[in-house]
C-alpha cells in the first residue's frame, strides 16, 4: 500500500510505502537498491525505513511533477512530439543511465534472471533489477 502523509515536524509531504511481514525480504531488497540509487535529480530518495503498527514503511520523497496522463492532458489530449522528448523521454534516459552506472536497471514484469539483488546476471548483464520509482520532471516549461 502507498499513502500520501506528512512528517510530524515540519510537515513536510513524504510518501509512505507500507509492507507487512510477510514481504520483508521485497522490503529489505527494496530498501538495499533504492538506498544504493544515491542522488539523482529523476529518482525518487528513500529517506528512511520506519517500523510501526505491524508494518514496515518506506518513507519515500513526495514528488509533484504530475503523471504522464496528466502532461497529455494539460496539452490538449496530445503532447507533441519535442514537449514529451524534452519534458519526459530526455529526464526518464537520464535516470535511468544514472541507475546503470550505479549497477541497477529497471525491470518490470516477469522473466528470466529472478527477483533482483546485485550481482545477478541474466539478460541485465550483471546489474541489479529494481522496480524503481522515477521523478517527473517539474512541470516548469
Amino acid at each position: 500500500m502507498v499513502y500520501r502523509a506528512r512528517e510530524r515536524q515540519g510537515l513536510r509531504p513524504v510518501v509512505l510505502k507500507a509492507y507487512d511481514a510477510r514481504r520483508a525480504a521485497a522490503l529489505d531488497r527494496e530498501a538495499a537498491l533504492l538506498g544504493a540509487a544515491g542522488h539523482h535529480p529523476g529518482v525518487v530518495r528513500l529517506e528512511r525505513v520506519v517500523v510501526a503498527a505491524g508494518a514496515t514503511h518506506l518513507v519515500l520523497e513526495a514528488c509533484g511533477g504530475g503523471t504522464l496522463i496528466e502532461a497529455v492532458a494539460n496539452s490538449g489530449g496530445r503532447l507533441p512530439e519535442r514537449v514529451a522528448a524534452r519534458r519526459i523521454a530526455a529526464p526518464l534516459l537520464r535516470a535511468v543511465a544514472h541507475l546503470h552506472d550505479q549497477g541497477i536497471v529497471h525491470r518490470c514484469g516477469a522473466g528470466g534472471g529472478g527477483g533482483g539483488g546485485r550481482g545477478r546476471g541474466g539478460a541485465f548483464g550483471g546489474l541489479a533489477p529494481v522496480h524503481c520509482f522515477f521523478k517527473p520532471p517539474s512541470t516548469a516549461h
